[in-house]
């Protein structure tokens, strides 16, 4: 396919405070069938945040890439991502852009202190 596929969770609230930062770890297992099929760019995985649910407003996006985290074609790699998000809510998920097979397992996100 020519476009993209994100399938992204429902808003998380992660703070009450639109200032304060949150330490979160997300961790999974991805395995992509062809790395090489995939097109124009090769994410596989987007965590946005915002501070209005109504209006989701973006104030940062991280996109995770492929070949940065050394996928490799039709191996099952885990994979765990830091992150420091600013604002209250936080959207996740899969994201593919163009032809390719993606699978994933054993998706957590855990708040740390």
């Amino acid at each position: 396919m020519e476009g993209f596929t994100i399938l992204h969770s429902s808003p998380l609230q992660i703070s009450n405070s639109d200032q304060r930062a949150q330490k979160l770890e997300i961790s999974m297992e991805v395995w992509v069938e062809n790395l090489f099929s995939l097109h124009l760019n090769d994410a596989f995985f987007y965590v946005w945040t915002y501070d209005n649910k109504v209006s989701r407003e973006i104030q940062e996006v991280k996109i995770y890439s492929s070949k940065l985290e050394n996928l490799s074609s039709g191996k099952w790699k885990h994979i765990k991502i830091e992150l420091n998000c600013k604002g209250r809510y936080l959207e996740l998920g899969p994201h593919m852009v163009g032809a390719g097979h993606f699978r994933y397992r054993n998706l957590s996100l855990t708040l740390k202190k």
